[in-house]
């Protein structure tokens, strides 16, 4: 992919690709069919053990570990791709991913005052952990003696792997119904005119956008289909930009131009966002989107400039057994951790289909 073609034939293909799986789940994932993935059976319950009580996976679970694994594969690769070696560039991401995933919950707690999860204030922890997180990578290569590295190629490859994350993880959202829009009947004159033809329906009871808001069954701003399609679309350029050697300019199309979306679609959201008005997530955005252009002049060096990116290296890079092990074990603890649904439990009932045996 070192030619000039090569490259947009790729993007074109990631393109068309989301494209279809897309269009597939703005359809499908607002229907009441899926919320839940399975059950687990608990424990057995009652004297016969007739029925079970089992623990609920959602959907926003298992797309949310499939965002995650892609995302740290993707990051893999780019590094691979650009010959970043491997310890520094692990030591920075395993720092990013402990900071941020239970930064999920206790912001959304903060904030909220309730229970789940929130990856803008997930976001916002990490971007405050960058810096400290890359002084520490940096110090132990340095004492270690590792080869060096480039700083902006590590954040700009994180910061495109993230939006990449975030495209998808929207996917989750529709399927739980949560960080729904405002219905498009209460909308300003100009919201409806903007938004009027980008509207979803929500089935199902057990939506948060039900039990929360009690707009299931209306039309509303599609504002997770509106984010999954503007965050891929920078994905894409800045995975260009990124792929020509425009290391911090890649990192502020991804970083700084997602945290502008959410400052803006926070306005167009109808879920309880900790208060009315300007909103503390919309302070965090604004803030990450000053701080990518902040890690941008920072980090950029001249010699940036002398590194080539090589499909080749980045194919290498992914097919390690320790990456591929590392994905699929992110990918669980993802599953379970954000997968479990702690509002909702099911209890099965045991049949026997088959006769008894004659005695």
């Amino acid at each position: 992919m070192t030619d000039f073609l090569s490259i947009e034939f790729g993007i074109a293909l990631l393109a068309l690709s989301a494209v279809i799986v897309f269009r597939w789940g703005f359809k499908h994932l607002p229907g009441e069919g899926w919320q839940f993935a399975v059950a687990i059976p608990a424990r057995v319950d009652g004297a016969e053990g007739k029925y079970w009580p089992a623990v609920n996976i959602t959907f926003y679970g298992v797309i949310s570990s499939a965002a995650y694994a892609l995302s740290l594969l993707l990051y893999v690769f780019l590094m691979g791709a650009t010959g970043q070696p491997f310890a520094p560039a692990a030591l920075f991401v395993a720092i990013l991913l402990l900071v941020g995933i239970p930064a999920s919950k206790i912001v959304a707690r903060w904030v909220e005052g309730a229970a789940g999860h929130t990856i803008g204030g997930a976001v916002f922890a990490v971007l405050v952990a960058a810096m400290p997180a890359m002084a520490i990578t940096q110090a132990v290569a340095k004492f270690l003696g590792w080869h060096a590295f480039s700083p902006a190629a590590l954040t700009a490859a994180a910061a495109i792997a993230y939006v990449l994350g975030e495209a998808i993880g929207r996917l989750a959202c529709l399927s739980f119904g949560c960080c729904y829009g405002r219905p498009i009947d209460t909308c300003t004159s100009l919201q409806k005119a903007l938004y009027s033809k980008f509207t979803e329906t929500y089935r199902g009871r057990f939506k948060k956008i039900a039990f929360a808001g009690g707009l299931h069954d209306r039309a509303v701003i599609a504002v997770q289909s509106i984010a999954c399609a503007l965050l891929f679309g920078l994905f894409l350029i800045s995975l260009w930009l990124f792929w020509r050697g425009h290391f911090a300019m890649s990192l502020i199309v991804a970083l700084g131009g997602s945290q502008l979306w959410r400052a803006y679609s926070e306005q167009l959201r109808a879920d309880y966002r900790g208060r009315d008005g300007f909103t503390l997530y919309q302070a965090m955005a604004l803030v990450g989107a000053a701080l990518s252009a902040a890690f941008a002049a920072i980090y950029a060096q001249p010699s940036d400039a002398q590194i080539v990116a090589l499909a080749a290296r980045g194919w290498t890079a992914i097919v390690r057994v320790e990456v591929l092990v590392a994905c699929q074990a992110l990918a669980v603890m993802i599953l379970f951790y954000m997968g479990r649904s702690s509002i909702t439990s099911s209890r099965l009932e045991l049949v026997l289909n088959a006769p008894s045996p004659k005695s």
